[in-house]
């Protein structure tokens, strides 16, 4: 399969590369303990008011300007002081201060809200941080839990906090948040408010939160710190951090021993960015055939997208959306006919006589491997991209005894530092039904020595009948092997879990719904109908909200205290 770097590029940036890293880590370390969500408070940031007006003392009247418009002056250096400020957090979040557990690992990327405003995402791996699944300590997670999460309103002692908390802790519904619900009627917010009021610390099922949220109802988050009634529109956070962000934050306990809650967040976090396709009535008016219109239609909405000014500038300032303690690097592990490979420019394939094949661009499966030098002839595919990086077809000025010359003019590798090889190494496919074959040729390709493809299936007739035939001379190999096993193991279990829950729950809607039948034929039964129809017909003259559209417009603009009317 050829592609064109423009072509990798693209994937590259929509988020594949991101993925896959966050989900090495996960496989590596563990699931996150911590899932928190940064947000500026830049319209209340007086520090960020008093900064633009100095950078910009130049304009006339910028000293009466409101902080919103000098945003919308200069949103360069809005988004420069937003970085900075979230960068030092990010860095004491990771110092020896600890203010929420020593950090082993961390994940961020930065998204842009609605508001075309940047927030971060953060996967933080907490060392020794138990994890939720587990009965026998269940106790302990409350404690870990208790320590560094807080939905706490201080009261009028505390005035610097309380009015934090006021200001940028307080959540107010709105029609970005209400959903209509699942089941019954009404709408609930997606964020879990109003949360109810507990007197000590709630763990709830991990079963139960998942289910709570694919069925849109909303009220089951895993951990539930203590909250009074006066709290019940506190957002959770830390109070450390409030205090240094001055914004917004949301912090949640996500490290199940399944991993199941890790892996919704992962694919939450590296979301690909919503598109909006341009000049569309443009292409509905053209003369081509439908499918011409849907597939211009397609190429737009893939290609193109409006985008904030602070994130145009983050774009041409180089300014990268991920940050992350460790980096990774993919090999396509793949059947030959599913591996891609680059193809050459135009200018490079000119050059070539008519009768070359050699329109690609070099790969380390395809070429670098098979031709490594002799004296590494038992080094494993997974120990050579571990421990050499390539260099083109100069040696360059790497001292001697790190370059390694390929065979058959293929180039050079050179050895890496130490820091570089703690790389994580990503590679596929995963454990799926139906494609175990290509996960067991996979493993063999990374952990068995080979210079011929043809040759990683040996003797056998299936991948992984050779697996079990060599797995005990490469332990590296079979631990990988038994630890995606595991992680399907426990996935299903919590599977048929959640499966068991929904069925129990269906089961009881049914009966209450029989109880409810019958109840309502024997009230017919007792009254005048056409007396209850004019009453009825009586009271919807009076109603306020008739359709799902007005009910929108009347909660978009309700405070919280309001919007029990319109449930």
């Amino acid at each position: 399969k050829l592609i064109r770097l423009k072509q990798w590029y693209q994937r590259r940036v929509r988020g594949k590369k991101q993925l896959q890293l966050a989900e090495a880590m996960i496989f590596k370390f563990g699931p996150p303990t911590f899932f928190v969500t940064f947000s500026p408070g830049e319209y209340n940031d007086s520090k960020l008011h008093k900064y633009l007006i100095q950078q910009n003392s130049d304009i006339p009247g910028v000293k009466k300007m409101k902080t919103a418009e000098l945003v919308c002056l200069d949103p360069v250096l809005t988004g420069q002081y937003i970085l900075t400020k979230w960068n030092a957090v990010r860095k004491f979040i990771m110092s020896e201060a600890n203010p929420i557990g020593k950090v082993a690992h961390v994940f961020c990327r930065t998204e842009y809200q609605t508001r075309l405003m940047p927030h971060f995402h953060s996967l933080i791996w907490i060392e020794g941080a138990p994890l939720m699944g587990r009965k026998e300590n269940k106790q302990e997670v409350i404690d870990f839990a208790s320590k560094y999460i807080s939905c706490r309103l201080p009261d009028e002692s505390e005035p610097i906090m309380r009015n934090l908390v006021k200001r940028y802790q307080t959540h107010r519904c709105n029609a970005y948040c209400l959903r209509k619900k699942s089941t019954g009627n009404g709408v609930a917010c997606k964020f879990h408010f109003p949360r109810q009021p507990t007197s000590v610390a709630r763990l709830n099922s991990v079963v139960a939160s998942v289910n709570s949220r694919q069925n849109r109802l909303f009220n089951c988050r895993t951990f539930e710190p203590p909250r009074t009634e006066h709290e019940k529109w506190i957002t959770d956070y830390n109070p450390i951090l409030l205090y240094l962000w001055e914004g917004n934050h949301d912090i949640q306990l996500i490290g199940d021993e399944a991993g199941i809650i890790a892996g919704y967040t992962c694919k939450y976090v590296n979301k690909a960015p919503s598109s909006l396709i341009d000049d569309m009535n443009l292409i509905c008016e053209d003369n081509a055939t439908n499918a011409s219109k849907l597939l211009s239609a397609a190429k737009r909405s893939l290609k193109s997208r409006e985008i904030g000014s602070i994130e145009a500038s983050y774009q041409i300032l180089g300014v990268h959306p991920i940050f992350s303690t460790v980096e990774s690097v993919f090999i396509p592990a793949f059947p030959k006919e599913k591996r891609s490979k680059f193809l050459k420019s135009h200018a490079e394939r000119e050059q070539l006589p008519d009768d070359s094949t050699d329109i690609t661009h070099g790969s380390l499966v395809d070429d670098w491997y098979p031709n490594r030098p002799d004296e590494m002839e038992d080094l494993s595919l997974y120990k050579f991209r571990q421990n050499y990086d390539r260099i083109g077809f100069k040696r360059g000025n790497f001292k001697k005894e790190r370059v390694v010359t390929l065979k058959n003019n293929k180039g050079y590798m050179v050895s890496m530092t130490d820091e570089k090889k703690k790389r994580l190494l990503t590679y596929g496919p995963h454990l799926r039904e139906g494609m175990e074959e290509q996960f067991y040729q996979s493993r063999l390709m990374m952990y068995v020595p080979w210079r011929e493809e043809s040759t990683i299936i040996g003797q056998s007739n299936t991948y992984e009948e050779e697996y079990n035939r060599v797995k005990s001379e490469h332990p590296e190999m079979q631990l990988d092997v038994e630890k995606h096993f595991a992680i399907a193991k426990r996935k299903k279990a919590f599977e048929i879990k959640l499966s068991n829950l929904k069925q129990k729950k269906n089961d009881t809607e049914s009966k209450d719904s029989d109880s409810d039948v019958d109840d309502h034929n024997d009230h017919v039964n007792d009254h005048d109908v056409d007396g209850d129809q004019n009453s009825v017909d009586e009271m919807q003259k009076n109603v306020p909200v008739k359709t799902r559209e007005e009910l929108d417009n009347k909660v978009s603009s309700k405070g919280p205290a309001q919007l029990s009317l319109y449930e």
